[in-house]
C-alpha cells in the first residue's frame, strides 16, 4: 500500500501490436491525514452511524461495496458526512443492510 506522506513517482507505458506509447512521468505525494473511527452504532433499525475524526476542512466522502476487493469505480458514493467540530465528522447510511457491507473514506 501506499505510506502516507510520501512521495512517489510513475510512468504508463503501453504496448500492443502498433508498437509502444510512452505516458508522462507523474509524481504525487501521499498526505498524511489521521483518520480514526471512534463509534460505529446502529442509530435506528437499517440506519449505521459511524464517527471519525480527520483533518479540520478536509471534504470527505463516504463510499460504500458489499466486496471489499471490488474496483473503487465500483463503489457506490453515499455523500458527504457532517462536521459536528473541526475535526470530527459524522456519517449516516439510512440504508443500511444485514449484508456484508464495506465502507471507504475518500478525501480528494
Amino acid at each position: 500500500g501506499l505510506l502516507p506522506g510520501a512521495g512517489y513517482h510513475f510512468r504508463l507505458d503501453a504496448t500492443n501490436a502498433g508498437g509502444t506509447s510512452l505516458g508522462a512521468d507523474m509524481t504525487f505525494v501521499t498526505l498524511d491525514i489521521p483518520r480514526t473511527i471512534s463509534h460505529v452504532f446502529f442509530s435506528a433499525p437499517g440506519q449505521l452511524t459511524l464517527q471519525f475524526t480527520g483533518g479540520p476542512g478536509i471534504n470527505y466522502s463516504v463510499l460504500t461495496a458489499t466486496n471489499v476487493s471490488l474496483p473503487l469505480s465500483n463503489w457506490i458514493s453515499l455523500g458527504a458526512p457532517v462536521i459536528l467540530s473541526s475535526n470530527l465528522y459524522q456519517f449516516t447510511d439510512p440504508n443500511a443492510t444485514n449484508a456484508q457491507q464495506y465502507y471507504m473514506l475518500e478525501s480528494p
